[in-house]
């Protein structure tokens, strides 16, 4: 099952929020593989919610902990740099802000606090 997440459109405020269950119950009692096919946390503030970099990070490290509950067999980081609005004319729709700044660097490839903790789930060691 591919799933795609966004848990801080889905009202969690902190990373450490989100249920250990969170992608581990949508399998229970099936046996089916389970693997994050998108999603993120946002490395800004927007209107609706109030984020960092740290925060984002604390994200990446939450979500290799939910996955590793589900038995997930993999993840993809669809978006590896943020999005530069200021360069797409006309300029995109303000919906668009929402996911600009998921990426684990910035408009300059400068590495986020979140690409550490990303490296880092893929040298732990298996079990």
């Amino acid at each position: 099952m591919g799933l795609s997440s966004y848990p801080y459109h889905a009202g969690f405020d902190a990373p450490e929020e989100i249920p250990d269950g969170y992608y581990s119950g949508l399998i229970a009692g099936h046996d089916i593989p389970v693997a994050v096919t998108e999603g993120g946390w946002a490395s800004n503030t927007q209107a609706e919610w109030t984020s960092s970099q740290q925060e984002q990070r604390r994200y990446i490290v939450r979500q290799a902990q939910l996955l590793d509950n589900a038995g997930a067999i993999g993840i993809f980081q669809l978006t590896f740099t943020d999005l530069d609005l200021a360069a797409i004319s006309p300029p995109p729709p303000s919906t668009l802000s929402y996911f600009a700044h998921l990426g684990l660097v910035d408009v300059d490839l400068n590495p986020k606090l979140a690409l550490a903790a990303w490296d880092s789930t893929f040298v732990r060691p298996l079990e």
